[in-house]
C-alpha cells in the first residue's frame, strides 16, 4: 500500500458542481476534500446519484467545477485551458465503462489510439504510429493476456475481452494517473474478478496511481487499499478497505437508498438489511 505521507499524486480541496435544469439546480459534489497519494488503489463507492461519475470528471479536465481545486501532480486542472488541458488530460488514462473501442479497427490499431495526444497533428491525421509506439502497444496487450488477438477486429472480441483492450489502450498512454469508471458493470462475476484483477495488478507491478469507480462492495473491499464513500455529493467514508468489514460503514455510504435492484448488486447479502432510511450527508 503506498505511503499515505508521500507528496499527494491527487489534491482535491473544496471541489463543487452543479447542475441546472428547467430551473432546478442538482448539487453534483459539495466540499469534497481528498489526497491520493503515489501508487494507492482507491475505490470509490456510493448510490446512483452520489456524485461518483462527477467527481471521475473532474479528475480527467472534462468537467470544471463551479469552485476547487483539482490537482494531478503540478497540474491543476479546474484551471488549465486549451493546449495546457490537452497535455495535462494526455497524462491520464481513463477506461469508460461502454469501452469506447473502434470495432471495426484491429485490437492492436485500438491499443494505439492510446498514443495520439502526444503524437504531431501530421502523424495523428495519417495514422502513423513508430516501431516504439508499436511495441508499447503490444506490451500492453501482454499485460492482460490479450496479445493473441492483437489483429483481431475489436468487435469481434466478447465484452470482457474489449474491456481489457480499453484497459491498454489507457497504459500505451504511459499515464501517471489511471481512472476507470465502473469498468465491471457490464460484465458478469467472473470476468469482473479477472478485470479487476489486471487494474491490481498494473497497480501494483508499476506503482500506477489508479481511483476506480466501483457498484459492488464485495470488488472494493477485494481490491482497494483505499475506500471512499461518497452520497448526495459529499465524502462520507474515506478509509482503508477494511472498513467495509463493519456494516455500519457500508450503511453511511447507503444510506437513504430506496432502489432494492441497486442495494442487490453493491452489498453482499448480510449487509443488506442494515441501510437505513435517510439522508446520507453528515
Amino acid at each position: 500500500m503506498a505511503d499515505r505521507n508521500a507528496t499527494a499524486a491527487v489534491t482535491v480541496r473544496g471541489l463543487r458542481k452543479t447542475y441546472s435544469t428547467a430551473g432546478v439546480t442538482t448539487v453534483a459534489l459539495d466540499a469534497v476534500e481528498l489526497d491520493i497519494a503515489p501508487g494507492e488503489f482507491v475505490a470509490v463507492l456510493g448510490p446512483s446519484g452520489a456524485g461518483k461519475t462527477t467527481f471521475m470528471r473532474t479528475l480527467t479536465g472534462m468537467v470544471r467545477p463551479d469552485a476547487g481545486q483539482v490537482r494531478v501532480g503540478e497540474d491543476d486542472l479546474a484551471a488549465l485551458r486549451g493546449s495546457a488541458l490537452r497535455a495535462a488530460q494526455s497524462r491520464i488514462g481513463m477506461v469508460y465503462q461502454q469501452f469506447n473501442l473502434v470495432g471495426r479497427l484491429r485490437v492492436l490499431t485500438n491499443v494505439l489510439m492510446g498514443r495520439l495526444p502526444g503524437m504531431g497533428p501530421a502523424a495523428w491525421l495519417a495514422g502513423r504510429f513508430d516501431r516504439a509506439a508499436v511495441a508499447a502497444a503490444y506490451a500492453c496487450l501482454e499485460r492482460v493476456d490479450l496479445l493473441d488477438r492483437a489483429h483481431q477486429r475489436a468487435d469481434t472480441l466478447s465484452g470482457g475481452q474489449q474491456q481489457r483492450v480499453a484497459l491498454a489502450r489507457a497504459l500505451c498512454q504511459t499515464p501517471r494517473l489511471l481512472l476507470a469508471d465502473e469498468p465491471v458493470a457490464s460484465v458478469d462475476p467472473k470476468l469482473a474478478e479477472r478485470i479487476m484483477g489486471h487494474l491490481r495488478r498494473v497497480n501494483r507491478d508499476e506503482g500506477l496511481t489508479t481511483v476506480v469507480n466501483l457498484h459492488t462492495v464485495a470488488l472494493a473491499a477485494r481490491y482497494a487499499d483505499r475506500v471512499v464513500g461518497l452520497n448526495a455529493g459529499r465524502v462520507v467514508v474515506d478509509g482503508p478497505a477494511t472498513l467495509l468489514d463493519d456494516p455500519t460503514t457500508v450503511a453511511r455510504i447507503y444510506a437513504g437508498t430506496a432502489d432494492e435492484e441497486e442495494l442487490a448488486v453493491a452489498l453482499p447479502e448480510w449487509m443488506s438489511g442494515s441501510v437505513p432510511a435517510g439522508g446520507g450527508a453528515r
